[in-house]
Formats: structure tokens, sequence, C-alpha cells
């Protein structure tokens, strides 16, 4: 009988946290056989690595020399714990954010959405923003936002799971920024495929068909409209 091949995963650091590790489990119980080594990294060059056999970026869609398959796109609204929310109901209003305890990410990528950007596309104005925390990593801005410290910018898909768990609440309900981007897996052109990397990419399309959808949000698009969530 052959040997069983490894996989190897690439993923953002926020995906590979959030999104694949609590799916995870059910993969390894389902393929016991099947060994994933997945890679976390924010650096892209890392994540198409010559070892790699899939990647999940974040993007519009376009890396020359690779099939991109669209995950879920991307959707961003406030979040934070349902206890903080008890404490401060006016944030039910946007207009009272300014007011409140903001989380926010320092990060190198100048086009990820910031809480200045999605206040100004939900206020139609250039809002002060006061961080009451500043992280460097979008996984400990969520972690920060779970412990009660104020308020993080959500992106949906990647959180569901905490808000289907009640760990965290979005007080303003369906309001949310919709960008151009979205998370796509990557496979190399012209790599070969193989039984154990397509069982995993089927598994990863599988997650995406039936993912929630978020048409029924409120949603201001920033930048060009996107017709796939």
């Amino acid at each position: 009988e052959s040997q069983t091949r490894s996989i190897t995963l690439a993923a953002t650091n926020s995906v590979a946290g959030l999104w694949l590790m609590p799916r995870l489990p059910l993969f390894n119980d389902l393929h016991k056989e099947l060994k994933i080594t997945l890679v976390s990294s924010d650096n892209d060059n890392e994540c198409l690595g010559q070892d790699v056999d899939l990647t999940i970026l974040r993007g519009d869609g376009h890396w020359p020399g690779y099939h991109a398959n669209l995950l879920f796109g991307e959707t961003i609204f406030p979040v934070c714990s349902p206890l903080y929310f008890e404490k401060n109901p006016s944030i039910a209003d946007v207009k009272a954010f300014a007011n409140h305890s903001l989380i926010g990410v320092a990060s190198r990528h100048a086009e990820w959405m910031n809480w200045s950007t999605w206040l100004r596309k939900m206020l139609n104005k250039t809002a002060r923003v006061d961080h009451a925390v500043l992280l460097n990593t979008y996984p400990l801005s969520i972690e920060a936002a779970v412990s009660g410290l104020g308020i993080a910018l959500g992106w949906g898909h990647l959180l569901d799971h905490l808000i289907e768990e009640g760990k965290l609440v979005r007080p303003l309900e369906q309001a949310s920024v919709r960008t151009e981007f979205g998370y796509y897996l990557l496979k190399k052109e012209h790599a070969i495929g193989f039984k154990e990397r397509n069982c995993v990419e089927n598994w990863l399309l599988e997650i995406s068909a039936n993912r929630r959808r978020y048409e029924n949000d409120q949603t201001n698009t920033f930048n060009n409209p996107v017709t796939t969530k």
C-alpha cells in the first residue's frame, strides 16, 4: 500500500488561527490517515513557498502562476463581548463609537481596513479615532475583544464561530462594510495533483460552499462592489 503523503497548507495568521484551527479537529476525525502541516504566516512569499501544496491568501483573486478559488469575501463589522455591550449600550449607535474603547491593529498592510477607514465609510466623514489598545496581530485584537477590552473590527467568516458561541456580539447588528477583496484558495497552475491534496482542497471548497451569507447586511461597499460574498 502506498504511503500517505503529508499536505502542506499555508495561510495568514488570521485565517490559520481563527478559521482553520476550529475546523481541523473535525477534518482529522474524518481523515485520520491524512496529515496536514499548517504554515501560519503574514508573509505572502512564505505562504507561496516551493514546498507548499495549498495556500489561503487575501487579495483580488489574481496571482500569476496560480489557480485561485474564492473561499469567502471580506465583510467587516464591529464586535465586542456581550458584557462590554451590556455595560455600554450606547454603542448600538455608530456615532457613539469615538467615545469608546476601540481595539486597533498596527499593520504594515495599508490596504487593510482600519477603524479610521471603517468609520469614515459608515459616517461619510472623517472620525477621530483614539485606540484604547493597539496590537500587532489581528488574532490578538479578537482575543482582546473576547476579554472585554473594547470594540474590535470583526471579519465575517473568520469570526462566525465566536459569534455563534456567544463569545462576541455585533452591537450594530447588520451594519457592515464590504471590500473588493476576498480570501482565496491557491494552488500552482502546473503542480501535479495527488489524492491527499485533492481531499484537502475539496474539503475547503465544501466549507466555502456551505458558509453563511451576509446578503441581508446593510452593507456599505468599499472600493468596487463585489458580486460574491
